[in-house]
């Protein structure tokens, strides 16, 4: 079952005006995606592609330009025009910085209860009880009831704003770079949580990250996004095998490895992203492509089936023909399958 699609989701941002005009960040360019239930969708990509913009357009924290968003297969924007409160409880997300996403005013306790408070899910008597449970479940104790988030550690940080997105029983989280401010350890941690809270409650997670390694360990599927726009998309395991697109192959080529030599060299990317107040004419990526030709400067390519994925690339089959391996790292896997 499908419970999340985007279709052509597009985002601008007004950004004032200068030498006479008016400038606009094309932040998100005709996304369009779906996620079903009990699944991991990774999205990835270098700083400024998007990736966030995309969290809190699904999120319904920012409105779409354009396009349309559709939870269980109805529109967002008729859900959030019947039963707001219904959409806030189908769809929470955990955000990446637990120092700020956090209200340090108030304790642990508070936190978690006001889901269960606002939503009227639990009786005010029983609400304690279900805050433990809650508790319980992400790895935290009564003890953590009273404290203030400056008394916790970031891990634990991290687990509040996991119960608290789990205590009105959501279907969907959207999870924006969760672990990215913590140690390496603790990021195994709050990985290997988020894995059992799937298993035990069937949610569905759409995983913003850059970090490489990890997705490929945790994701049922990937998509690459660059400069707003998704350029390939496809299961993880076609991913640790092929990579189609030029840029899919230089991302990936970047990332560490351990433990695996390079079996060749592969090209890593040369130049700065273009800016998305400015974004290239056709193909956005052709400015660092070392594939491109006079096409991919004139006409924007389609996302469309290339062999078992969807690639956005004008020369997608002939590169695939070339028989370029996946660049994908093999690092020891630290998280739960």
């Amino acid at each position: 079952m499908t419970l999340l699609e985007t279709q052509g989701l597009t985002k601008h941002y007004a950004a004032g005006r200068g030498f006479g005009r008016a400038h606009v960040v094309r932040a998100l360019s005709d996304v369009s995606l779906t996620l079903d239930a009990r699944e991991t969708l990774a999205v990835v990509g270098e700083s400024g592609c998007g990736k966030s913009t995309l969290a809190r357009c699904v999120t319904g924290l920012v409105e779409a330009t354009s396009g349309a968003l559709l939870i269980a297969g109805e529109p967002a924007r008729d859900l959030l025009r019947r039963d707001p409160m219904g959409f806030r409880r189908s769809i929470q997300m955990v955000f990446q910085d637990p120092y700020s996403s956090v209200n340090p005013r108030r304790r642990v306790a508070d936190t978690v209860a006001d889901g269960l408070r606002l939503h009227k899910i639990v009786p005010r008597a029983r609400r304690r009880d279900r805050v433990l449970e809650l508790l319980g479940q992400v790895g935290l104790s009564a003890e953590h009831l009273g404290r203030y988030p400056h008394e916790l550690s970031g891990g634990q940080r991290q687990r509040v704003a996991i119960a608290r997105a789990l205590a009105v029983n959501p279907s969907i989280i959207v999870c924006d770079e969760p672990v990215s401010a913590l140690d390496v350890s603790v990021q195994a941690q709050v990985m290997n949580l988020l894995a059992d809270v799937q298993r035990e409650r069937g949610v569905a997670y759409l995983f913003i990250s850059h970090d490489l390694a990890l997705v490929q360990h945790i994701a049922h599927r990937i998509a690459v996004m660059y400069l707003g726009q998704i350029v390939e998309t496809g299961a993880t395991a076609a991913f640790r095998r092929h990579l189609a697109h030029p840029y899919s192959r230089s991302l990936f080529a970047a990332a560490p490895r351990i433990g695996k030599p390079r079996e060749k060299p592969v090209s890593l990317l040369e130049g700065d992203v273009p800016s998305p107040l400015d974004p290239p004419s056709g193909c956005p990526f052709h400015t660092r492509c070392p594939h491109a030709e006079p096409r991919c400067v004139a006409e924007m390519p389609d996302l469309r089936p290339v062999h078992d994925r969807l690639v956005r690339c004008h020369r997608a089959e002939e590169l695939w023909d070339h028989g370029v391996p996946s660049a994908a790292s093999g690092p020891v896997p630290v998280f739960a399958p």
